[in-house]
């Protein structure tokens, strides 16, 4: 049970009226300020932004309860008997299930072996590069599924895939130039973040245009080719794609594990494709490789949490 003296030693403050501005908070009632900071407290205990992502609206109080909703779909409800719950969190898995050479290079090269990279909520995974088989068949088969990025949160994502022909140049200094670009995009939501998760005066509409970026990335078919302007000409720009994990729903809906569409290497299933990654709008490849690229998403809930004593 926090008392309003130490609510006040937690956020360093010796007011009301400073927790409140702390806060970022409206309330005036020194009842709701302890249920805003109580909530606030619970944010940073399950992790804070890197768990629940960061909030996106402010502490609603309707009929004995305070609630507020994270960027994960979270919402953390506290009653006035001081019990806080955790609800409405998701958590997305991604597999990477493999692919398939529609079309090989025909450019002059000793080498032309395709890697990929694939971005999901700011998450790097680099594939490759990997031999293409003389009947353009999936050459990874035997490989392991990579799981690509899991516990993320099943909020509007997308997943970035840039395909790169290995040539002259080096997949290791690409795949640095690729982590450089996401931490420089990444960096500006961080120090948002960060003063969220500290109580300064942060409004959530700030916030949640960040996190947008680095943590959800809003921004269909932006993302990947900004990501690919970055690398050097030493190896071939195959392409890059910007595909949607989940088709628009309702406003309120939360997001389901994708219908399977089939399978990949007999076995694997698949739920989200990228298809002819390389080739133009009228299906000329240019002399370049094109590749259709197969992943699983699945969604799934954690159980709800509960909390006594809170207030």
């Amino acid at each position: 049970m926090f008392s309003a003296a130490r609510q006040l030693r937690n956020f360093g403050v010796n007011s009301m009226r400073s927790l409140a501005a702390k806060l970022s908070t409206p309330q005036t009632e020194v009842s709701k300020i302890l249920k805003v900071a109580a909530i606030h407290n619970r944010f940073l205990a399950q992790g804070g932004g890197h768990t629940l992502g960061p909030p996106i609206s402010d502490v609603i109080f309707a009929d004995g309860t305070a609630e507020r909703e994270y960027f994960s779909g979270a919402k953390l409800t506290l009653t006035d008997a001081g019990v806080m719950t955790q609800s409405g969190f998701r958590i997305v898995e991604v597999l990477y299930q493999g692919f398939r050479c529609d079309a090989e290079s025909n450019e002059l090269s000793f080498q032309d072996e395709p890697y990929f990279f694939f971005v999901v909520a700011g998450r790097l995974k680099r594939v490759g590069p990997i031999s293409v088989d003389k009947e353009n068949q999936y050459t990874d088969d035997h490989g392991p599924i990579i799981n690509i990025s899991d516990n993320v949160v099943a909020r509007n994502l997308y997943i970035d895939i840039i395909i790169r022909e290995h040539d002259e140049g080096d997949p290791d200094e690409a795949e640095q130039a690729v982590k450089d670009a996401l931490t420089k995009i990444a960096n500006d939501a961080a120090a948002v973040a960060t003063a969220a998760e500290n109580g300064d005066g942060v409004n959530a509409g700030e916030i949640a245009k960040y996190a947008g970026i680095a943590a959800a990335n809003p921004m269909a078919g932006i993302l990947a080719p900004i990501i690919s302007s970055v690398l050097g000409l030493a190896d071939n720009d195959v392409g890059s794609e910007t595909v949607a994990l989940f088709q628009p729903t309702p406003s309120g809906e939360r997001p389901v594990t994708p219908p399977i569409i089939g399978t990949v290497h007999t076995t694997l299933q698949y739920n989200v494709v990228a298809p002819l990654i390389g080739a133009d709008s009228g299906g000329d490849n240019q002399g370049k490789g094109v590749y259709t690229v197969y992943f699983f998403v699945g969604v799934y809930d954690p159980p709800q949490l509960v909390w006594s004593n809170e207030l």
